[in-house]
């Protein structure tokens, strides 16, 4: 955890400069035990948003650039793991069979899809006919000037 707050700090996006310019330093005082020292008078929510911040493998970033672009998927220990990608198009998840959570009570439920596929479209107008072909099923609209008058979009189909 140490390093993952050091990488954040040092190397990651300049959001988490900034959030974390109250903290001082991150020591570890044993495997499983850490501690964070912070200044000044505002720190109150500090202490929650350093406990939701990722955490990196030291192993992993020690033979990868944490500051550099790769599309190589990090180590990770979640549910999910990169099947295939398209750049800039598309990004396909598969249900991870070694997932060390999967017969935890709490997890009863969930993750149940195979494959979670996320397209991405570069323009909102494409991205709109896309959905409007069927290409893919939930859109949130805020515009609404792109919807026609008394027209719904429901599971792709369009119902006047």
């Amino acid at each position: 955890m140490v390093f993952s707050f050091d990488a954040l700090k040092e190397k990651g996006h300049p959001l988490y400069h900034q959030m974390l310019e109250d903290v001082v330093k991150a020591e570890a005082l044993d495997p499983r035990t850490v501690r964070y020292t912070f200044k000044g008078e505002l720190v109150r929510d500090l202490p929650l948003t350093v406990a939701g911040l990722p955490i990196f493998s030291k192993a992993y970033y020690s033979t990868h650039a944490f500051d550099q672009t790769t599309l190589d998927p990090p180590l990770g220990s979640g549910p999910y793991i990169v099947d295939s990608l398209e750049q800039g198009r598309t990004i396909i998840y598969r249900r991870n069979p070694n997932y060390w959570a999967k017969d935890l009570p709490v997890n009863r439920g969930r993750f149940n899809f195979d494959k979670i596929r996320f397209e991405y479209f570069r323009d909102r107008t494409a991205a709109m006919e896309a959905f409007k072909a069927g290409t893919y099923d939930f859109r949130e609209e805020f515009t609404s000037k792109v919807w026609p008058p008394n027209t719904i979009f429901l599971r792709s189909k369009t119902v006047r």
